[in-house]
């Protein structure tokens, strides 16, 4: 019957070996990518199937039946282990367990292997030296388990205490254990305390157990508590042995103080006869009727010292276990095991299939198209923004800016008329007032008529800044650019307005003002009258001037009115209001259009290095973005070949597994005998 067994195992593994080697060469070129491409859920998702995976091959490399054994603490678990194996495995003590779990194997040597949470393994070299390490470990895990208690958070070996022991190996030369190729393997208690990971990792190891045993004390039977988790044990395995531990020592007390065998000594069977008919809940009833659960009362410490005691010390082995070791016999070697051995291992196979579809199916293919998708956007920005920048490089400035400064240039022009004609009437004023006092020819030009330039330039140049703010607070500061300098900037998002300096604060907008001079009129051409006695006493003009004005050098000699109106006239008002308007005032108007025209060209630089600067950090952004997007292009390449190849894998190994579960001939089972 192993041969069928075998048969199917070996078929099974020769669709699953290819498959696991093309898995174990993709994992690290996806572990290498696969987190930077945005695809934790494929890594983890095959991580998990290799994991899978790697119990399926585990369960049917060596063709070894798993007897996973269950029940309370101080139970009597140990002491069947040693029964059924034919060897001391593990110590029987008053010291609580160790929650891990306990693998126990035929071997021809023997071995004791501990393994921990952090991966490390440890070898001892008989069974009282890995007791001792067990015991040492004990109180190291009970001081951890106390400390997360005390911050009030659930314990994780893992995270708190990884130098835990997570499983014990042990190989014995055992011929039952050879004979039967199975695998006993020993649970943490239930209710023990410090169950926490070990729990899980017992649930997930169930799916490997060809059968389960649930060991029970006589004297806790009847309690609910015990059979809490049965129901769980009754969904997972096929087969039940429910043996309950009888001590044939026990003793009762008579009325008359005597002391008699007690009836789980005397006779057990009527314990198990009690409990089948008063205890037994509906699913463990429909179980024993069903014949997927059969009750052996066994005294366990009896038949483990019939096996284990020299030859002729050792009492007769108890007939209840005889016949469980029998059973268990017939039932691995039997139909009903190779037919559950198969469909078992076939639901896990299956289970494997529809997790590995998920991520190698059609099920994963809009995500990598998506990423696909996502690497190309990525480049086309990339080389976009490279090519906008170079389009920025090129950009003509005195053909950008030619608009603002022509229509600069065009309102000064038409303004200009205006400001001459206000100056013209403002300095006449000035005149005027001039006239009609006694002050110097100086006074006229550093009281009256410097102030009153000044102001005026002041007023003209605000206006012209006033103007230029206007404008060059444009979008763009006005500046005239082609459609594909435009599109440029909308490509790289550079929004100017948000980077150029206000041009309503430039420094140095009194510039023009600060410049205007106190204005020297031409004294030695200002016309003067000559009376009768002048041309009599022989005086010229010059001296007549110096008589009115004073030497040119100093020119404050203060003037009465009464001498302007006589030596001046009309005439000299008429020339120092033709000289301000022809030399003085033309030049002023021409002040503002200067300091504009400077102000733009000093605009235009500092927006072109602006410029300059924002597209140089936006190409190396660019580059460096294109770098990655083709680094990532070419690991998604490495990925989705990857990829195709597990796929291309998987589909063989998809279509090999519907074929084995669908065959009936080679797997078939033979009849018993």
């Amino acid at each position: 019957m192993r041969t069928e067994i075998q048969r199917f195992c070996r078929r099974l593994t020769a669709l699953l070996e290819p498959f696991a080697r093309t898995l174990d060469h993709a994992i690290p070129e996806l572990h290498a990518s696969a987190s930077e491409l945005g695809l934790p859920d494929l890594l983890q998702g095959l991580d998990a199937n290799r994991e899978e995976l790697a119990r399926l091959r585990e369960k049917i490399s060596g063709e070894e039946s798993y007897l996973l054994i269950f029940g309370p603490l101080k139970s009597g678990k140990s002491t069947l282990m040693n029964a059924i194996s034919g060897s001391y495995v593990s110590e029987v003590s008053s010291l609580p367990a160790y929650p891990c779990l306990v693998y126990v194997r035929h071997a021809a040597a023997p071995y004791y292997r501990l393994t921990r949470f952090d991966g490390s393994t440890t070898e001892h070299s008989d069974n009282p030296a890995l007791q001792e390490t067990v015991r040492d470990a004990y109180g190291d895990l009970a001081a951890a388990v106390r400390r997360a208690e005390e911050e009030d958070r659930t314990f994780e070996p893992t995270h708190d205490h990884p130098a835990a022991i997570e499983r014990v190996d042990i190989g014995l030369p055992a011929t039952e254990l050879e004979q039967a190729a199975a695998v006993l393997v020993d649970t943490p208690g239930l209710f023990a305390k410090m169950r926490f990971g070990y729990d899980r990792m017992t649930r997930d190891f169930r799916d490997r157990a060809a059968c389960a045993l649930f060991v029970v004390r006589a004297d806790n039977l009847f309690l609910d508590a015990v059979f809490e988790e049965f129901g769980e044990l009754l969904a997972q395995f096929s087969r039940i042995f429910l043996v309950v531990n009888v001590d044939h020592s026990k003793q009762d007390l008579e009325p008359d103080g005597r002391l008699r065998p007690s009836l789980e000594s005397s006779d057990p069977s009527r314990i198990v006869d009690t409990f089948r008919s008063l205890a037994m809940s509906a699913s463990v009833r429909e179980a024993f009727e069903a014949g997927r659960l059969q009750v052996y009362p066994i005294d366990l410490l009896q038949a483990a010292r019939s096996v284990l005691a020299p030859s002729g010390e050792a009492p007769p082995e108890p007939e209840p276990f005889r016949r469980l070791v029998g059973d268990l016999e017939d039932y691995l070697n039997g139909s009903d095991y190779v037919r559950e051995f198969r469909e078992d291992t076939l639901r896990r196979a299956h289970r494997l299939e529809q997790g590995l579809a998920t991520h190698l199916g059609s099920g994963g293919d809009d995500a990598f198209r998506r990423i696909r998708a996502a690497i190309d956007e990525r480049k086309r920005r990339a080389e976009e923004r490279i090519a906008a920048v170079d389009q920025l490089r090129e950009i003509d400035w005195d053909h950008a800016f030619a608009r603002p400064t022509e229509e600069h240039e065009r309102l000064l022009r038409a303004d200009a008329e205006r400001f001459l004609h206000r100056l013209h009437q403002q300095a006449a004023d000035a005149l005027a007032g001039w006239w009609e006092t006694g002050e110097s020819l100086a006074q006229l030009e550093r009281d009256r008529l410097a102030p009153l330039l000044r102001a005026e330039v002041g007023a003209m140049e605000e206006e012209s800044r006033q103007r230029m703010h206007l404008l060059l607070s444009a979008p763009n500061a006005g500046a005239n650019f082609t459609p594909e300098e435009v599109g440029a900037l909308l490509t790289l998002g550079i929004n100017l307005n948000d980077h150029l300096p206000d041009p309503g604060k430039e420094e140095g907008a009194s510039a023009a003002r600060q410049r205007v001079p106190v204005p020297e009129l031409p004294v030695d051409e200002i016309p003067v009258r000559r009376r009768w006695w002048d041309y009599l006493l022989f005086r010229s003009a010059v001296r007549v001037r110096r008589s009115v004005f004073g030497p040119p050098e100093r020119r404050d000699k203060p003037v009465p009115a009464r001498v302007k109106e006589l030596r001046l006239g009309t005439d000299a008002r008429s020339f120092l209001a033709d000289h301000l308007k022809d030399q003085v005032l033309a030049d002023l108007v021409e002040e503002p259009r200067r300091g504009g025209q400077e102000y733009l060209r000093s605009f235009v630089s500092a927006y072109q290095g602006i410029l300059e600067e924002l597209v140089r950090t936006q190409r190396k952004e660019a580059v460096a973005d294109l770098e990655e997007a083709r680094l990532a292009d070419r690991r998604f390449r490495l990925v989705e070949q990857a990829r195709a190849s597990l796929r291309e894998s998987f589909d063989h190994l998809r279509t090999g597994l519907r074929r084995l579960a669908g065959s009936d001939g080679g797997d078939k089972p033979a009849a018993k005998g």
